[in-house]
């Protein structure tokens, strides 16, 4: 944590160096949690690409195979 006194007497307080504070102070997003849910957004964007006669305009739980 850092702070810095501006010359108007008003400060600012920055956390993590300034870096993102959930991959600076905390675990983030690990490289597994993210992986899984980049692959499952392809995937369903594979399914509605190949099937699009299946999905009119609308929302939907796409197939999990």
């Amino acid at each position: 944590v850092d702070r810095y006194r501006m010359k108007n007497g008003r400060h600012i307080i920055v956390l993590a160096e300034g870096r993102l504070v959930n991959l600076g102070c905390a675990m983030g997003h690990p490289s597994f949690v993210m992986s899984n849910s980049f692959t499952n957004q392809v995937l369903a964007q594979i399914e509605l690409w190949t099937n699009t006669s299946k999905y009119p305009l609308g929302v939907y739980f796409l197939p999990k195979k």
